[in-house]
């Protein structure tokens, strides 16, 4: 299994994302900078997914985020 964790920036924001899953594959085909986030045309579906203005995006919820939705197998989360 993969736990992925992502902050994609958008024109407007920034998409905090996770992904959880065994294909790997699929992050060849995540978002660059500056695109949309759209899933049914990735053909992935994040566990969880928040948009955050760019007017009020701070580092401190990218590090949140992670706290929250990280997950590892066998203890080496942190």
């Amino acid at each position: 299994m993969v736990c992925a964790l992502y902050a994609v920036e958008s024109p407007s924001g920034v998409w905090l994302c996770a992904y959880y899953g065994a294909n790997r594959s699929v992050f060849d085909f995540l978002p660059q900078k500056g695109a949309d986030i759209e899933e049914s045309k990735l053909g992935i579906a994040f566990r969880s997914k928040r948009f955050v203005s760019k007017e009020q995006y701070r580092a401190e919820q990218w590090e949140e985020f992670k706290k929250e939705n990280f997950m590892a197998y066998g203890g080496h989360g942190q």
